[in-house]
């Protein structure tokens, strides 16, 4: 979560890092999907054949537009989407190194890039983990901004 944070932090949104949620994203439009949903302590990717056609007739039946993958596991699903942005896994093992033609996590924006493919279609993701209330601007304040 830290090196994610960080990212998300870059691309210029707002993040807590006391916590994990991410619960807003979703609020978003937004899918979290591990390639494999169960794991052996200490043994990464080992349950990855357990779920593949799962993951396989999930992504199918969704047709997702833009996918944004982390890592060799997760970009071997990229046929699944319509657009990709692939990085490096945000793991403290992963994060700062390329993965074949892919950057790095850390530093890749790829936050940012998802919002870029999104605005084609006039819409973006606000990546925050915190929620934000807004209070009305006073008229007289939002008048010295026009001017």
């Amino acid at each position: 979560m830290i090196n994610i944070h960080k990212e998300v932090v870059s691309c210029g949104f707002d993040v807590d890092p006391s916590n994990g949620r991410l619960d807003l994203w979703c609020k978003e439009g937004v899918m979290l999907l591990n390639t494999a949903l169960t794991v052996v302590e200490g043994e990464a990717g080992i349950h990855c054949n357990l779920w593949k056609n799962f993951t396989r007739l999930l992504l199918s039946y969704i047709q997702p537009e833009v996918g944004l993958l982390w890592g060799n596991h997760a970009i071997d699903y990229a046929s699944y989407f319509k657009e990709t942005v692939c990085t490096s896994h945000p793991s403290p093992l992963g994060a700062y190194k390329p993965v074949g033609n892919y950057p790095a996590f850390l530093g890749s924006r790829c936050f940012h890039q998802v919002n870029k493919i999104l605005q084609k279609n006039k819409t973006r993701v606000y990546w925050n983990t915190v929620e934000k209330t807004f209070e009305p601007m006073d008229p007289n304040e939002l008048k010295k901004l026009k001017d």
